[in-house]
This record gives C-alpha cells, structure tokens and sequence, in this order.
C-alpha cells in the first residue's frame, strides 16, 4: 500500500487562526526542575515567524507566572 506524502494546507487555513502553544513539554523539554528548563536557540526565531504570519494571534499557555515565562525567553512579546 503505498501512503501519498503530506501535503502542506492551504495559506488560507490560516486567516483569521490563533495558534495555542504549552511552554512545558511542547515549547521547552521537561527538565528535572521548572526553574532547570532550556530554550533552543532557534525557539525565538519560530515563534517571531508565527507571530508574523497569525498577525499577533500566539498564545503561550502555562501554569508558571507570565514573568517566569518570560524570563526563558529571549525577547518575550
């Protein structure tokens, strides 16, 4: 059975979308501590890009402080 490959969506998918994201586990790696969690380097970059496209509609949802969040980010917006 041969599987067609993926096919991106459509740009107009994305008018008018938000875009959700959890910090711990999906944005960052769980680490030992809350306070011992990493962002990649390139972190800032993706989220600047979707920030771009969605027009300012990114959440970053989390059960940490806004501040806390802010602080493992390079540029917070």
């Amino acid at each position: 059975m041969v599987v067609p490959a993926p096919r991106a969506p459509a740009p107009a998918l994305l008018d008018g979308a938000s875009l959700f994201l959890d910090f711990d586990g999906t944005l960052v790696p769980i680490a030992d501590s809350p306070e011992a969690v990493v962002a990649s380097p390139g972190l800032q970059a993706l989220l600047d890009a979707l920030l771009l496209r969605l027009d300012g509609r990114v959440a970053i949802v989390s059960g940490r402080p806004v501040a806390q969040v802010q602080a493992f980010l390079p540029h917070p917006r």
